[in-house]
């Protein structure tokens, strides 16, 4: 069930909501029964209401505030309806300073859904949200659905660890509890930027250090078991600086990576593809670019066994900078590659092959769209021709991190937000059908920066999505994680 179209409005109506320790059963709301007029002593409700776009009601939503010694508890009474006017639900709110509750019930006032709450700020209607992180600047850049429901994030931490930086890795529940985080690194800095889970039930992950291996800084593939514990790590690199982006398990139980090399290859930087067999010794690597600039930014294998990879290219192309999407074979070999772009900088971050064999691609451009830069979402059929694209954005700077087509055939983009939300930039979540069409688009984030690097389905149709926060949690930047349902809206909190 979706829970409620409740709370996207309680920031604006200026609560505050102190979630998830339990206030007791002295706090536990009770069904009301009848609609009210003002509160219990006396107090003045205010009332707000939403409608369908027929006109019907959708929800009805009255509050009030009272005053316990300095600390006030607000109170909220909601009753929410169907598209056809038909009767759903109602509920009752109650938040204080240090704990709050959220209780739904049905017609005959059984309870159908319930929150206990504690230290957190509601900033959107949601499933839950979470942050993790210390003092310092700590990072989320990629986050997967594991087998037991729930979450696997890795990312970048400064606040734990040996280093400047460390690879950071967090196991969840379903409901974003952690269960327990790793992290990897030496003296230096280091970072992951990609995690998956392996058949085994362990993770491998791939970023890049500076700790170890050859050069200024070198890929790294790192291959924990189940609880997080390393089992091995490899380097790749030579003289100069090389990086890990992206990193799959492939049908021969080996690995595929994708980054960008300093140290091969033919110009300033090339994309670089590394295959690895499954304890992670190199059995091939490739690089593509010309004398300029060239990134590879993800990768995944393709149906037929071979690989796509994406990211940018300043040596081909239109422009400055123009996406770059490569096809190889099993073995590494260029089959195909396509840019696209206009006169200006456009890039790519995600790709990922569709159920019509054709790909869909993320980024961001500088050449289309209506600010100085939009998010960016390409369709292309099996040969990368381009069938169609679409720009989303506003007056100011948007961009998109990641794409997953969705069960109904439409696509899920994440990124960030400059031109929508509350903050100087927000975490953006944008629902397309499989034309492309904006569906709904969602920010999340407060009065500071908040973005968002990637985005999944989850088994209950609903998406996850990690990336950083400034704006809550307890350093500087934490890492964030957000759960939705399956309309990109979310109930509750922010909490550590």
């Amino acid at each position: 069930m979706r829970r409620l179209e409740k709370t996207f409005k309680i920031l604006s109506m200026g609560f505050i909501v102190s979630v998830a320790g339990c206030g007791g059963d002295k706090d536990r709301p009770t069904a009301p029964t009848e609609d009210l007029t003002k509160g219990p002593l006396g107090q003045k409700l205010e009332v707000w209401s939403e409608k369908w776009a027929n006109g019907e009601i959708k929800l009805e939503y009255q509050y009030f505030q009272e005053e316990q010694s300095d600390k006030p508890i607000q109170h909220g009474y909601y009753k929410s309806y169907y598209e056809d006017g038909t009767y759903k639900q109602r509920g009752q709110f109650r938040e204080g300073s240090k704990e709050g509750a959220f209780v739904s019930f049905d017609a005959e006032g059984t309870i159908i859904d319930e929150d206990i709450y504690a230290r957190g700020v509601c900033v959107a209607l949601c499933e839950w949200i979470r942050t993790f992180g210390g003092s310092h600047s700590d990072y989320g850049h990629s986050v997967q659905q594991t087998a037991d429901g729930g979450f696997i994030i890795t990312g970048g931490i400064e606040s734990y660890g040996n280093g400047g930086a460390d690879v950071w890795l967090i196991k969840t529940d379903n409901a974003g509890t952690e269960q327990w985080s790793t992290t990897f690194g030496g003296i230096s800095d280091d970072l992951a930027r990609s995690v998956q889970q392996t058949a085994d039930g362990g993770f491998i992950i791939t970023g890049d250090t500076w700790s170890y291996g050859n050069g200024s800084s070198d890929v790294w593939l790192i291959k924990t078991d189940p609880a997080g514990v390393e089992l091995w790590s490899r380097t790749f690199g030579g003289s100069n600086a090389d990086y890990g982006f992206s990193v799959k398990q492939t049908t021969d139980g080996g690995f595929i990576i994708t980054g960008h090399t300093a140290s091969y290859g033919n110009g300033s930087t090339d994309v670089w593809l590394i295959k690895t067999d499954n304890a992670g010794t190199e059995q091939w690597s490739r690089t593509f670019g010309g004398s300029n600039w060239d990134e590879g930014l993800f990768v995944q294998q393709t149906a037929d066994g071979g690989f796509i990879v994406t990211g940018y290219t300043q040596s081909y192309g239109n422009g400055q900078r123009d996406v770059w999407l490569i096809k190889t074979d099993n073995a590494g070999t260029e089959q195909w590659s396509r840019t696209s772009g206009g006169s200006n900088r456009d890039g790519c971050f995600s790709v990922q092959q569709t159920a019509d064999g054709g790909f869909i691609v993320t980024g961001y451009t500088q050449s289309y769209g209506n600010g100085p830069r939009a998010a960016w979402l390409i369709k292309t059929d099996d040969a990368g021709a381009e069938l169609w694209s679409r720009t989303f954005g506003g007056s100011e700077s948007d961009w998109a991190y990641s794409v997953q087509q969705t069960a109904d055939g439409g696509f899920i983009i994440t990124g960030g937000t400059e031109s929508y939300g509350n903050g100087r930039n927000d975490a953006w979540l944008i629902k397309t059908d499989d034309a492309g069409n904006e569906l709904w688009s969602r920010s999340f984030g407060g009065s500071d920066e908040d973005w968002a690097y990637s985005v999944q389905q989850t088994a209950d149709g609903g998406f996850v999505i990690t990336g950083g926060t400034k704006s809550f949690g307890n350093g500087d930047y934490d890492v964030w994680l957000i759960k939705t349902d399956s309309e990109g809206l979310t109930e509750v909190l922010e909490s550590d």
